[in-house]
């Protein structure tokens, strides 16, 4: 009868925080005040040396490693030197989506939906200059790195609302996860409905809430048969922790946990 009445297609970018990162890192460490590591008198070698350190995978390079993660403020955490360039990405991939149509009419939508694919893809990809690791997976969603949030849940709300999620009919989402003693209280569970509609109103698409202990994860993991019925919120959707992969299950356990 002709078919749907919207006919577009999603294009969906995977890893928004690791590029973000990634190019705080380039930053700091090719172009800016910390370009003494790598090592290079100019910015083509530090560009090669850069390169041979993430192609040997941090090989004898974890403290520096660990600089790029610790060091560089990083998406997540209400920074403006960085979250600017989450704007930049986001408005340029509205941008060119928007110059190209498809047969049916309707368009290409950008988003930052990955269901499983930030573990897939990142299975497949070497180091990045954020200081993941090859063949870890890639951000979830639109969100934070697994474990870079280090201000709270507040700041994290507001660097992903800081770009406009209004031309990503794609789609995208927001993980956060809590331990279930810091949603014990009804007062604490108020202030979580607050930060739910605080992110609606800065202009959130979608947000993910998981209640559930690191130490039940692990359990899980080790015990599957006892796990059968636990359910967790990956990455847009909905699955049994225990149906996962290793890999996804590692994920979603190394995401930060919010106590308080």
């Amino acid at each position: 009868q002709g078919g749907a009445r919207y006919n577009w297609i999603e294009c969906s970018f995977v890893g928004l925080a690791n590029f973000v990162d990634s190019l705080a890192v380039i930053r700091e460490y090719v172009y800016g005040d910390r370009a003494r590591e790598p090592a290079g008198e100019n910015i083509a070698e530090r560009i090669g040396a850069l390169l041979d350190i993430l192609g040997s995978d941090f090989a004898e390079k974890e403290d520096l490693r660990r600089e790029f993660i610790n060091r560089v403020p990083s998406y997540g955490n209400d920074e403006p030197c960085v979250d600017e360039l989450a704007v930049r990405i986001t408005d340029f991939i509205a941008q060119e989506c928007s110059k190209h149509d498809v047969v049916l009419g309707g368009g290409f939508k950008p988003g930052f939906f990955c269901w499983v694919m930030h573990e897939r893809l990142g299975s497949q990809t070497g180091a990045t200059p954020d200081g993941r690791r090859a063949g870890t997976p890639f951000a979830d969603g639109a969100g934070p790195a697994q474990g870079r949030e280090r201000k709270g849940p507040t700041a994290a709300v507001k660097s992903i609302t800081c770009w406009d999620h209004t031309p990503m009919l794609g789609g995208l989402v927001l993980n956060l996860k809590f331990s279930r003693e810091a949603l014990a209280s009804d007062e604490s569970r108020a202030k979580l409905a607050d930060l739910i509609r605080t992110y609606i109103q800065l202009g959130g698409f979608e947000v993910q809430v998981n209640v559930v202990d690191r130490q039940t994860l692990v359990a899980a993991q080790a015990e599957p048969e006892r796990y059968r019925d636990l359910v967790v919120r990956v990455a847009g959707y909905t699955d049994y922790f225990t149906g996962l992969s290793r890999a996804m299950q590692d994920e979603i356990i190394a995401r930060t946990q919010f106590e308080a």
